[in-house]
This record gives structure tokens, C-alpha cells and sequence, in this order.
């Protein structure tokens, strides 16, 4: 699986860059045709406290899947957006299933 990250208004540290690939990297038991994925985290300049978003862009054969979080840091937003994609590809592989069976 290819993983990109892009950060945007800021520079990530090493710690972000690798918690961010462990993530990604878990999702590869949901579903094993994952081709890539890109990963946008952005600091908005505004002044609320949830400022950090988080973006997965999975591409499977057929189909991609976005998911886009906001909350008060980048780790919690790409926690949340990396549960909600892995409920989108478990949907996706029954899908498959049930279909196959037909």
C-alpha cells in the first residue's frame, strides 16, 4: 500500500508523521486490496479551538473512500477519521461478499 502525507500551514514532527503511518497501516486488515492512500492534515486559521483536520483518501479497485475529521489535535482527528474509514471498508467487503455469492 502506498501512503502519502501532505500537511498543510504547518511542519509535522517525526512523531505525527510515524502515528499517522501506524494508522494507516492498521487499516490493511479491513480490506487487503487497498491500492493507496493519501493523507491531508491541515492547521485552519481560525479562531476556534478545532482547527485540526484530518483527511484519509483510501483508493480501492473501483472506488475510493474519503473521510474528513476536525477536533483539537491531529492525533484525535485522525483517530476518529481512521475508525469511520475502517467501518466504510468492513461495509465495503461485505458488499463484496454478498455479491460474489449471487
Amino acid at each position: 500500500m502506498n501512503i502519502s502525507i501532505k500537511t498543510i500551514h504547518f511542519r509535522p514532527s517525526s512523531g505525527l508523521i510515524s502515528f499517522v503511518e501506524n494508522r494507516i497501516n492498521t487499516l490493511k486488515k479491513f480490506n487487503s486490496r487497498i491500492e493507496s492512500a493519501r493523507i491531508h492534515l491541515r492547521l485552519e486559521k481560525d479562531r476556534r479551538k478545532k482547527n485540526k483536520v484530518a483527511e484519509i483518501c483510501m483508493h480501492l479497485p473501483g472506488r475510493d473512500l474519503v473521510v474528513k475529521k476536525r477536533s483539537e489535535t491531529f492525533e484525535k482527528s485522525l483517530s476518529s477519521a481512521q475508525l469511520c474509514i475502517g467501518r466504510l471498508l468492513l461495509r465495503s467487503n461485505r458488499k463484496a461478499k454478498t455479491l460474489k455469492k449471487q
